[in-house]
């Protein structure tokens, strides 16, 4: 979140300790030198940052952290619910300092309710919001998404959130608190399967790369170590175009496939075809073939 306001050119000022320089301390190392200053983790994530070291257990960084709260826009933090409040730097205390502050505090579960005292990191926000439950393939165990995906998202939303509190409080002169909850935010990416479930009481169906309307959809294999494409037909001509591709234009008037209906109820069949064409071919080969054709690849 702070990245991108940085990004978009605002002032952004890392409070940080000495004494637990924990996002320091992630490798690699510029010149291969450990040290407070070259790391490139934090490197990538603070550009255009600037940082300030508080130990905010002496009275007198304190004090130094009201008088910053004093002259600055927006606080942004994500520690555990309720830790901002035991090192005296909660909400309530710091609008009495700037009546008119915007604050943004980041959560798995966000600060209220019955789970706001459990911790979350990337992969425990992913499942209880639901979307693990729609990811992986038929029957098979839930799925998280790749590397740090909720981390970003959350970052983004939380920008757009601080940036609406900005305008509102042009509007208004008022400041607010952000109650903000990365499950909640992952839960936005499947609001088909929560409707479904509301008004149905159905449990969301796990369909690999498929879609639920067209076909074919899917990621296939091809030739080399760890080499697939993915293949989107959503049309009658993309269809005409993906058998004239695979060189058996004969396919498209085969019972079998003839209409998406059929296709979807003949997914594994299709699949097994295409399969084949595309183990002969590498991934940028085929994606060069099928994309000539106009099917998108």
């Amino acid at each position: 979140a702070a990245q991108l306001l940085a990004w978009m050119g605002a002032d952004v000022i890392v409070v940080e300790t000495r004494q637990r320089l924990l996002s320091r301390g992630s490798p690699p190392y510029a010149h291969g030198i450990r040290s407070p200053n070259t790391s490139g983790h934090t490197n990538l994530l603070a550009t255009n940052k600037r940082s300030i070291t508080l130990n905010l257990t002496t009275p007198e960084a304190l004090d130094l952290a009201y008088e910053m709260v004093k002259v600055v826009d927006v606080v942004v933090e994500n520690f555990s619910t309720g830790t901002m409040e035991k090192m005296g730097l909660g909400y309530d205390k710091l609008r009495r300092l700037r009546p008119d502050l915007v604050m943004l505090s980041l959560g798995g579960f966000g600060r209220k309710g019955e789970m706001s005292r459990y911790a979350a990191m990337h992969s425990g926000a992913n499942m209880v919001s639901g979307l693990g439950s729609v990811i992986g393939q038929p029957g098979d165990r839930p799925r998280i998404m790749g590397s740090i995906f909720p981390d970003p998202m959350s970052g983004m939303y939380s920008c757009l959130a601080i940036m609406e509190a900005l305008h509102y409080r042009r509007r208004t002169g008022l400041g607010q608190h952000i109650d903000f909850a990365m499950s909640e935010v992952l839960t936005h990416l499947i609001p088909e399967a929560v409707f479904d479930y509301s008004v149905n009481g159905r449990e969301p169906e796990k369909r690999g790369n498929r879609d639920r309307l067209e076909a074919p959809q899917g990621v296939y294999r091809c030739k080399g170590w760890d080499a697939w494409i993915g293949v989107s037909v959503a049309s009658e001509e993309e269809w005409q175009a993906l058998c004239g591709a695979l060189g058996q234009p004969d396919l498209a008037a085969d019972a079998r496939f003839a209409t998406n209906q059929a296709r979807m109820a003949n997914h594994d069949e299709l699949d097994a075809i295409i399969g084949r064409w595309t183990r002969g071919h590498t991934a940028r080969e085929a994606m060069r073939l099928l994309q000539g054709a106009g099917v998108p690849a």
